[in-house]
């Protein structure tokens, strides 16, 4: 499984496949049993391209996918899988700065990127998709009437509604593919035995209330 190499080789374990969209887990929204995700499917990506008109890749443009240099490696492990269904694509390592500046002009057909919660809530993921906003956060200006109008509503409901919002929009979002999300990061706390109780919000901030240090 490509996700499953890239865990391993490149992120020493610490990560779990963004099968879920693009809210990851434990932040709150997050819907576990979501199938809207993208897996590894090189199958499902051979029958996508002959549907497309595209067989085995043949008369598909390549893809040029900016970078900067520290996701060099993972980037062009993926160009070798998308090769294998074919899929031509090639990996331009630029400075940081040059990154995010084609980013924010639209100058750039692909990028890797990242985004970290601003805040412990979904909203602060999906606000990348409400096509009110330029870039940042809309990097991919990606617009959709429902889209927007759901972000609208969800903005004054209650949790229990607003998680429903949520998950609509992810799933809206991701049908259209504006992003491919790989992977939801993963931190770990190391504690000595006798430590009881340490905890740590869905923004990794450590809560210490409930500590106790057992005899």
């Amino acid at each position: 499984m490509g996700q499953q190499k890239i865990f391993r080789y490149f992120r020493n374990g610490l990560a779990s496949a963004a099968l879920q969209g693009f809210i990851p887990k434990g932040m709150p929204g997050y819907d576990s049993s979501a199938t809207y995700g993208y897996n590894y499917e090189p199958a499902k990506a051979q029958e996508l391209l002959a549907k497309a008109g595209f067989p085995g890749g043949k008369g598909l443009a390549p893809i040029s996918i900016i970078s900067p240099p520290n996701w060099a490696d993972i980037l062009n492990f993926i160009v070798s899988e998308l090769k294998d269904v074919g899929i031509r694509a090639n990996v331009a390592i630029t400075q940081a700065n040059i990154v995010k500046q084609q980013m924010g002009r639209c100058k750039a057909a692909a990028f890797r990127a990242q985004w970290i919660a601003d805040y412990p809530d979904a909203e602060t993921y999906l606000v990348c998709f409400d096509s009110k906003f330029p870039a940042p956060p809309n990097y991919t200006r990606f617009s959709d009437t429902n889209y927007d109008n759901w972000y609208n509503r969800c903005l004054n409901a209650p949790d229990s509604l607003r998680y429903i919002y949520y998950r609509k929009m992810d799933s809206l979002a991701m049908s259209k593919a504006p992003v491919v999300p790989i992977y939801y990061d993963m931190l770990l706390h190391f504690t000595q035995n006798n430590i009881k109780g340490l905890r740590s919000t869905p923004m990794n901030i450590i809560d210490l209330k409930h500590v106790k240090i057992e005899d």
